[in-house]
């Protein structure tokens, strides 16, 4: 009765537990919480529900804890999201949100503000890495100038925790070129940092195998890693804030469990990046099959532009290496055309994800296994839209009829080609039957193909290719 705020005159026992339900906000994470929590002091004293006459209380909870009771209850201010305030205050045109809840007497925290900072730095780069980078360059240049202080006080940055960084920064320097891997010119070191994609290699580089790959599903996108399955962006993250990420990959440093499993600071990487930068390849048994990360990664590509990678990768691991044996060696003369390549590579990698496609390889001769699109939880559809999208195609259309024997029968259209899929009971199963239809078709070889040879085993690029010709055409103009 206490807590429903109602009074009852002849009430004179009283029980309180201490505790009342209360709207809380966590501006870090941008979640509003409704959680018991433990009510202050004042309440303890006088609150709704005390008897109006003489009466006695029983409180069930030590006196160590009442101690710990804060004095007052936190103002509703500091406990709410500020959305809808923030729109009034600018809907009565009184100046600044920040200068007006300033004047509040306990004026929010401003760390929603600090989100937005954040999406500052990001540039739309789909990079939480090179965000911090452009807020650590900016620290720098504010310092010159001898405004670090409302530098770090305009972009909610925290100035011990950039002296930190630049002093770890320094002493990562002297290491490198204490053995002799950088040069003491450091202009000279970073005459490559310009190239964003050379850039996400090195972050791949250091990062991998913290690798999730982006599904995008019919109305939305999730990611998904090798032990944990499906896992959810951390709310502060740059790549929370978008709809969609262009990217089919992204690399992260750290996970985090709650209630599921959180990746913190992400860079989303291409196909090319991945391949190049990310861990060791292996060769699975169709022709331009490639595999990775104990085969749960795999591409499919043109057997001759696998092979063109594979070769790539060696010579820069080659290359590498050699650096590390002899310090002397200039990378940049020593494999001018080789870094080249692999600029011009990456480079052009338009990050359709194209190359990538389901989750295990099918056995030469075997017949089609349409279940296994259905592992890990995937949804045919998403798969075939995910393929589509990476391709560079507009989703599929799905059309559905109602049979006589009141089953549905569903049929898929893209590209100018139709699959048509079994009856079934409802709708939504139907539509996934053709999405099946489709995509067995797309991982079938070629059996008008006369030159194949039957003992060789079978290229599920054919078909592929065949949706992904005019993308490819399309890029090389």
């Amino acid at each position: 009765m206490a807590e429903a705020s109602i009074t009852i005159n002849d009430v004179v026992f009283v029980v309180d537990c201490g505790k009342a339900k209360e709207t809380t906000y966590d501006a870090l994470n941008n979640t509003p919480c409704l959680l018991p929590s433990w009510v202050s002091k004042a309440s303890t004293r006088q609150g709704p529900g005390w008897p109006c006459t003489t009466g006695e209380c029983y409180h069930l909870y030590p006196r160590c804890v009442y101690d710990a009771f804060a004095d007052y209850q936190l103002p509703e201010l500091l406990r709410t999201p500020l959305n809808s305030l923030c729109l009034q205050i600018k809907s009565l045109q009184i100046g600044s949100i920040a200068e007006f809840l300033s004047s509040a007497l306990q004026p929010p925290e401003p760390l929603t503000l600090a989100g937005i900072a954040k999406a500052r730095f990001s540039a739309k780069d789909y990079s939480d890495h090179m965000a911090l980078v452009r807020a650590y360059e900016g620290w720098k240049d504010a310092e010159r100038e001898g405004s670090a202080y409302e530098y770090c006080w305009r972009n909610f940055l925290s100035a011990q925790t950039l002296q930190a960084i630049h002093s770890i920064r320094k002493q990562f320097s002297f290491i490198l070129r204490d053995a002799g891997l950088i040069e003491e010119d450091v202009s000279s070191n970073n005459k490559l940092s310009h190239n964003q994609s050379l850039v996400r290699g090195v972050i791949c580089s250091g990062l991998f195998p913290g690798i999730a790959s982006v599904v995008h599903r019919e109305t939305s996108m999730s990611f998904k890693t090798k032990d944990d399955g499906q896992v959810l962006l951390y709310a502060n993250s740059v790549n929370a804030r978008y709809q969609t990420i262009p990217y089919p990959w992204l690399v992260f440093g750290e996970k985090v469990k709650v209630n599921t499993v959180f990746i913190r600071d992400s860079t989303g990487v291409s196909d090319s990046i991945l391949i190049l930068f990310g861990g060791a390849l292996s060769s699975g048994v169709q022709a331009g099959h490639l595999k990775m990360l104990d085969d749960y990664v795999e591409f499919f590509m043109d057997p001759n532009t696998a092979e063109c990678y594979c070769k790539l990768k060696e010579e820069l691991d080659k290359l590498l290496q050699k650096k590390l044996e002899d310090p002397t060696i200039d990378i940049l003369k020593e494999g001018k055309y080789l870094m080249f390549a692999v600029q011009e590579l990456i480079s052009g990698d338009q990050c359709e994800g194209r190359f990538v496609f389901g989750r295990e390889s099918r056995k030469p001769k075997d017949p089609v296994d349409n279940n296994r699109f259905m592992k890990d939880g995937m949804n045919p559809k998403s798969l075939l839209q995910t393929l589509l999208m990476r391709a560079g195609h507009s989703p599929p259309k799905y059309k559905t009829k109602h049979l006589k024997t009141n089953e549905f029968r569903a049929l898929v259209e893209f590209k100018g080609m139709q699959f048509v899929g079994k009856p079934q009971r409802n709708k939504h199963l139907a539509e996934k039957d053709a999405a099946l239809e489709a995509l067995a078709w797309l991982t079938h070889t070629d059996k008008n193909n006369e030159n194949q040879d039957d003992n060789s085993p079978p290229d599920v690029t054919d078909n592929m290719l065949k949706l992904l010709g005019k993308s490819k055409k399309s890029k090389r103009r």
